[in-house]
């Protein structure tokens, strides 16, 4: 019982830095638009200030959705379905956890899924 409190400890640490890490990049992207300079610009630095805020914006949705995915895994965390692959059931790797700590699914299942994913690609590219 004490090895799987100090690995769920461990676990939620590793979660907890990865969300602090993310919140920061996403305040600091937030910042970067409001700071975004106005007035009158030509189309060439319209056209620039145009592609640093669309990057800047997807980089802003990708964040959310990565916090999203901590934060389900922080919820999971007491409720011992963290760090559980939702596929076979198996224990998901420390290293992978905490390479990726919003991870669902081991190595094995997550290259099955790829491969699956690849094969689907080239048959509705075919």
């Amino acid at each position: 019982m004490e090895q799987v409190d100090k690995r769920r400890k461990a676990l939620q640490e590793i979660l907890l830095n990865k969300k602090r890490e993310v919140v920061q990049q996403i305040e600091n992207l937030m910042v970067a638009q409001e700071d975004t300079p106005s007035g009158i610009l030509d189309t060439g630095d319209q056209s620039l200030k145009n592609h640093e805020t669309d990057v800047d914006l997807t980089l802003l949705e990708m964040n959310n959705r990565l916090l999203k995915e901590i934060e389900d895994a922080l919820i999971k965390l007491p409720e011992n379905r963290y760090g559980i692959c939702e596929e076979c059931g198996a224990e998901i790797s420390a290293g992978r956890l905490k390479a990726m700590p919003f991870a669902k699914y081991c190595v094995t299942c997550k290259e099955r899924q790829e491969l699956f994913e690849k094969i689907e690609r080239t048959r509705t590219e075919a």
